[in-house]
């Protein structure tokens, strides 16, 4: 029989799988010869347990158990040398024989090779069946040439569909949509869920343009002159944002990115690429700038309300003050309830100063001297302060402290530090209770311990203990009157001063360490030693005073003590009357408020300066604001001092002494 080598070329073109054109391969080769023939093919990248295999159909054939070791073996013979073979029977190759040929004597294997003539794969058949006919053997030859490099194009081809409908799957399980571009053709594939947004085009036959049709028109130029410039620069990738217009009229927001293949002269023959939907992403992207800036406008509008408070408490504050300080100085000896009064009113400026320091510190306009100081007087100054609470609750206080530990801090800022640290430990410990402060160097860091056996903080509380307004449930139950600002204060104090601040406890009921931990000391000069409290002098010499305030109680009340000290004093209410008053008769100390109705205390401190004898007098700011730049303020407009309400009537009799040795000097 004469066999059609055309027509076998033909029917291995227009097979599609590598199984489905071994098997004609097998076939050609049987209607070639007599008798059975055996077919496997070796994928490149695969192992023998998974070749493909295309034995007779006949019944009785052998096992593909048997089979597959035997041509396997058949296989590595033909690696040595890639042309038909021929296999005799003997003891060596009994398994091939059983397994391929029961009854033959000897094996003929034509080698399928690829195109670089490797081979990957054999048609074997028992040599017999060649009946000897050498045109017979030149048709089983050229069968299995054709089928070599066939078998190969449909590996590669069967290859690129698997990757094409991976793609596909992956295109249309995700969120993203793919494409393919030939910068040749450019012919593009894609796949993914944007397909509806960027038309209906078979997915073979879009073309590189579709930018310009699909993107909005305000992004379309951006985006592909800037796709434009990485194909033709040496980029391996590019990627941008832009909008997409939706068919319900709303723009669809995506990145795109590509990754471009190159040659040997960096000419870009193919680009991969991925286009995400991120409309969900931009949308949380917006409302979370929105939320964060109602956040921070929430918080502005807090630390605004804070300062203000703390400004409008101390101006009923101040005749309060005065008003106690009025009673002690008139009162024959210690009275029970004044001292009640005393001590309460002190706690409620405290609570003032807490709420403007949390407003100062939130918007940053806390500022900072710090000196080189020991931690030892610091501490000392911190217990004396927060003396009274020890005494009211009958603790006992134990200081240890190593004497050469110096820090660089604000003295005062660093002293309320350690008192409300103090101050809280004796707030929330058991009358009767212990407190112990210890001071040590530990690497290269000044340590302070300060542990109580007090209420204890509960493990939840801990990570919290720092917040404003932050107070525990025990806490609250056994409140000293506070508003969980303390430890704000000290934490953010503490920060800036370059240290940190952790609370440890075991437990409810088994006390608390508040632990502090400060750089130490930079420089090598004398530690600044702290001067004791300044005691009010009452005895201060006469002088002539002028108080300006609208608050008619707080300049009443403190005229009468002005007065008490053997003092002159006028009062006005209106920047007008002050004017007027100041005109007349020059004081030598003036007392202005700088919330005036009309004219703020700036504008007429100024206006009392370019008087004649306005630069005579001593003229005092008085004001509910007590930052550092609100003392600045006054100073540049021409105040010689500056005092935060409640005043401190012992800071008062000092200015008048002062006043008294300068006018002495002259």
């Amino acid at each position: 029989m004469t066999f059609d080598l055309v027509a076998f070329a033909r029917e291995a073109v227009a097979v599609s799988t590598p199984a489905q054109l071994l098997t004609l391969a097998r076939d050609a080769a049987a209607a070639v010869c007599t008798g059975p023939v055996f077919a496997a093919h070796l994928s490149p990248d695969w192992q023998w347990e998974h070749a493909l295999l295309a034995c007779p159909a006949a019944s009785g054939a052998p096992a593909a158990a048997a089979v597959r070791p035997a041509l396997s073996a058949v296989h590595r013979q033909l690696s040595l040398a890639p042309r038909t073979l021929y296999l005799q029977r003997a003891p060596d190759t009994e398994a091939l024989f059983m397994a391929l040929c029961p009854d033959g004597q000897v094996l003929c294997a034509v080698p399928m090779c690829d195109r670089d003539g490797a081979p990957t794969g054999s048609l074997v058949v028992d040599e017999a069946a060649l009946r000897g006919n050498a045109e017979t053997l030149r048709s089983l030859e050229a069968i299995a040439a054709i089928s070599g490099t066939s078998l190969q194009a449909a590996w590669q081809h069967a290859g690129a569909r698997r990757d094409q409908e991976r793609l596909q799957l992956l295109s249309e399980t995700t969120n993203d949509s793919f494409w393919d571009l030939d910068v040749a053709s450019g012919e593009m594939w894609w796949g993914g869920k944007l397909d509806h947004v960027l038309g209906t085009q078979p997915r073979m036959s879009k073309r590189v343009d579709w930018r310009h049709a699909r993107i909005h028109p305000e992004d379309a130029d951006r985006v592909v002159s800037s796709f434009d410039a990485a194909l033709r620069s040496q980029a391996s990738s590019w990627n941008a944002p832009y909008r997409l217009p939706g068919f319900s009229g709303q723009d669809i927001h995506v990145r795109e990115h590509a990754y471009f293949l190159r040659d040997a002269a960096g000419v870009a023959y193919r680009a991969i690429g991925t286009i995400r939907d991120v409309s969900a992403l931009k949308e949380l992207l917006l409302r979370e700038r929105a939320a964060r800036a109602q956040a921070e406008q929430a918080s502005l509008v807090k630390d605004q309300f804070l300062a203000m408070l703390g400004h409008e408490l101390r101006n009923p504050l101040a005749p309060i003050v005065t008003v106690i300080t009025l009673l002690e100085l008139r009162s024959a000896g210690p009275d029970k309830h004044l001292q009640i009064l005393r001590r309460q009113t002190e706690h409620l400026v405290r609570l003032v100063d807490d709420l403007m320091d949390v407003a100062r510190i939130s918007t940053g306009k806390v500022e900072l001297t710090k000196v080189r100081t020991l931690v030892e007087p610091l501490l000392q100054r911190a217990a004396e302060m927060s003396q009274p609470l020890f005494e009211q609750r009958r603790h006992h206080l134990d200081i240890d402290v190593s004497a050469d530990v110096e820090i660089d801090a604000d003295i005062a800022r660093m002293t309320q530090v350690l008192t409300n640290l103090l101050s809280n430990a004796a707030k929330y410990t058991e009358p009767g209770g212990r407190v112990r402060a210890v001071v040590r160097q530990e690497a290269g860091q000044a340590v302070i311990r300060i542990r109580d056996n007090g209420i204890g903080i509960a493990a939840d509380f801990l990570p919290k203990i720092f917040e404003m307004f932050s107070q525990s449930h025990q806490a609250l139950d056994r409140a000293q009157g506070g508003l969980g600002l303390g430890l704000a204060i000290v934490r953010n104090l503490v920060h800036q001063h370059g240290g940190s601040v952790q609370a440890c406890s075991e437990g409810l009921g088994l006390g608390a360490e508040m632990v502090l931990r400060l750089p130490l000391a930079a420089e090598a000069v004398a530690p600044t030693a702290l001067a004791g409290p300044q005691a009010i002098d009452r005895q201060s010499a006469p002088c002539s005073i002028l108080i300006v305030d609208d608050n008619q109680d707080a300049a009443t009340l403190l005229g009468e003590w002005f007065n008490a000290q053997g003092c002159r004093v006028r009062i006005a209410h209106h920047p007008a009357q002050a004017l007027d008053l100041f005109g007349q008769e020059p004081p030598e100390v003036a007392l202005v408020d700088i919330g005036l109705p009309a004219m703020d205390g700036y504008e007429l401190v100024r206006r009392m300066r370019a008087l004649p004898e306005g630069a005579h007098s001593r003229i005092v700011a008085v004001t509910g604001y007590g930052s550092a730049s609100d003392v600045q303020k006054a100073i540049a407009a021409g105040f010689d001092a500056h005092l935060a309400k409640p005043i401190s009537l012992g800071l008062l009799s000092q200015l008048l002494a002062e006043r008294h040795k300068a006018k002495t000097a002259l």
